[in-house]
C-alpha cells in the first residue's frame, strides 16, 4: 500500500479505500440496505478483496451487522445459478457486486431471473457498455460510483472530449480523462521548476495542493496521493446516467 508515504508517487485519483467507504455509506443511507451480500471474483483479488474489506470495514462501523461475501473465479465455468442461489440464501437486501463488466452482467441476469427487486451496485471495474449489452434489462437500476461523470457539461471537459472523438472516433473514458490531468499536473510542475529533478517537481506539486481537472476541481496531499469527490451513476433506460448524491 503506497498510500500515506512521503515518496515519490504521485497520483491524481485515490487509492480504493475512500469510494469503497463512500459506497458504504450510500448503501446505508441511501439505498436503505442492512444485510449486503458481495460477490468477490477471485480472478483479481487484489483489487477486488481490497475493495471489499474496505466497504465492509465501513459498513459494519455504521451499521452494526455482517457483510456477507459469496465468492468465485471470473473464466472457470462459472455457474451464475448457483452462484446466485447462494447470494440469495443470505436473504439480502443489497446486493454488491465486485467483478468486471460480463460477469457483472451474467449475475445481474439470473438475479432478475429470481425476480430479486432489492437493492444492486456495482463498481468501476463494471461500468463499460459491455455490461448494459449483455444484461439487458436486468441492469435497470444497478447503480455504480465513480470519479468522473459521463455526463459533465463543463466546457474544458466538453472541448477534450470533442477533440478525443476526432482523433479516435470514441468517447474518452476514465484511464484517458486521468492521463490527460496527469500530464497537466506536470506539465505546471515543468513550468515552476528552475531544475528538473524529483524533488524540484513534487515540492511545486505538493505546493500546489488543488488542481483543475476536466470535470471537477481535485486536490494532492502532502504525500502525493490524489483526493476527488465521487460521482453517481444508475442505469436507467439502458443509459448511465448521474444521480443526485
Amino acid at each position: 500500500d503506497l498510500t500515506g508515504i512521503d515518496d515519490y508517487f504521485i497520483r491524481v485519483i485515490p487509492d480504493n479505500k475512500p469510494i469503497a467507504y463512500e459506497h458504504a455509506i450510500y448503501t446505508y443511507n441511501n439505498l436503505k440496505a442492512k444485510n449486503v451480500v458481495c460477490a468477490i471474483d477471485l480472478s483479481n483479488e487484489g483489487f477486488t478483496m481490497t475493495y471489499f474489506n474496505n466497504f465492509k470495514n465501513k459498513f459494519e462501523q455504521i451499521n452494526g451487522t455482517t457483510v456477507h461475501a459469496v465468492k468465485f473465479t471470473s473464466g472457470l465455468n462459472v455457474d451464475y445459478r448457483s452462484l446466485v442461489d447462494n447470494i440469495l440464501s443470505f436473504n439480502p437486501d443489497g446486493v454488491l457486486i465486485i467483478t468486471n463488466p460480463m460477469d457483472a452482467a451474467m449475475i445481474c441476469q439470473q438475479l432478475a431471473k429470481r425476480h430479486y427487486n432489492k437493492a444492486i451496485t456495482s463498481q468501476g471495474w463494471a461500468l463499460a457498455e459491455e455490461f448494459i449489452t449483455h444484461s439487458g434489462k436486468s441492469s435497470e437500476g444497478v447503480i455504480f460510483p465513480i470519479y468522473t461523470d459521463p455526463h459533465s457539461t463543463k466546457e474544458e471537459y466538453l472541448s477534450f472530449k470533442e477533440k478525443y472523438n476526432q482523433f479516435y472516433e470514441g468517447e474518452p473514458q476514465w484511464g484517458e480523462i486521468f492521463t490527460y490531468e496527469a500530464v497537466m499536473v506536470l506539465r505546471d510542475a515543468l513550468t515552476k521548476a528552475k531544475v528538473f529533478t524529483p524533488d524540484e517537481l513534487k515540492k511545486h506539486i505538493l505546493e500546489q495542493k488543488t488542481f483543475r481537472g476536466l470535470q471537477k476541481d481535485f486536490s494532492i496531499d502532502r504525500y502525493g496521493d490524489g483526493k476527488r469527490d465521487v460521482f453517481w451513476l444508475k442505469v436507467i433506460d439502458s443509459q448511465f446516467r448521474r444521480i443526485n448524491e
